[in-house]
């Protein structure tokens, strides 16, 4: 799980592969789930795609807690892979 703080910009990476090969999907899907149940449904222009197979969106760290998330590919490279990360402050000197 990464850890990010408040106003920290979050960059979300997924890949897709058909076996080992990277792969574009026929639609890429980021569904974000933020600590506080607010849900997000991003898909092009808010994902990017970095080359064959490799995707990334930014979203700012703005609700403190734990947040999940789940990239989603429609053939040729069907598939889902889930993640999470927290956002937390962090107290000290």
């Amino acid at each position: 799980m990464g850890s990010y703080v408040p106003g920290e910009v979050i960059r979300i990476s997924g890949q897709f592969r058909v076996g080992t090969t990277l792969t574009d999907p026929g639609v890429v899907t980021l569904r974000i789930t933020k600590a506080d149940g607010t849900e997000s449904v991003l898909v092009s222009p808010a994902v990017v795609n970095d080359g064959v197979g490799l995707y990334h969106a930014d979203v700012d760290a703005d609700t403190l807690g734990v947040w999940t998330y789940r990239w989603e590919g429609t053939a040729p490279a069907k598939g889902a892979t889930e993640g999470d990360l927290s956002v937390r402050t962090i107290y000290g000197g």
